[in-house]
């Protein structure tokens, strides 16, 4: 990442990474944050390495990772993957036709299955044929290759999540429109 975009990216976090000072401490600057959360996701280094790196204990930075996360997700999200609307599925069956002559494709689903602990009183719902506890990380992408939606699949009786269950569910309302848009 340049100094350029990192500048950028922080000037758009700041407000958000940025915590009250306090008498009994001063807070871990926005600056830092984004370091050891960027470092984290581009490596994949365990906490316990990047303690050392940061000087900041364990349990410090798995909080701002997650914290951090959140607020990039909640900042540049509706930037970078806005919500679907009827236009712009109808110029994604457009791209796959012109492209791939495929007519009227929405576009290419996958999933990818992510190893998680079992979750307490969950049996075997997150059991897969591989015989290890996982949920499913679906996505949506065009002909250019780019996300027009992303979900996870398993989450339904998982109380300590907050999204979505239902992956289709965003487009539920937009189906019936599609469907007279594609054939006229």
């Amino acid at each position: 990442m340049s100094i350029y975009a990192f500048d950028n990216l922080l000037s758009i976090l700041r407000p958000s990474l940025t915590l009250q000072e306090t008498y009994m401490r001063k807070p871990i600057p926005p600056v830092l944050r984004l370091l050891i959360t960027l470092r984290f996701l581009a490596t994949g280094e365990a906490f316990s390495s990047l303690q050392y790196q940061f000087f900041v204990g364990k349990s410090t930075i798995a909080y701002i990772v997650k914290e951090t996360c959140t607020v990039i997700w909640e900042k540049l999200g509706p930037l970078v993957m806005p919500a679907p609307t009827v236009e712009t599925w109808l110029q994604v069956a457009a791209g796959f036709e012109q492209v791939a002559n495929f007519p009227n494709c929405l576009g290419a689903v996958d999933g990818k299955h992510i190893r998680v602990q079992k979750p307490p009183h969950s049996g075997s719902l997150y059991l897969n044929y591989k015989k290890y506890f996982s949920i499913i990380l679906m996505a949506v992408a065009d002909i250019n290759y780019k996300f027009r939606l992303k979900g996870v699949v398993g989450l339904k009786d998982c109380p300590s999540t907050s999204l979505e269950p239902d992956f289709f569910a965003p487009l539920q309302d937009l189906f019936l429109e599609l469907r007279i848009q594609l054939l006229l």
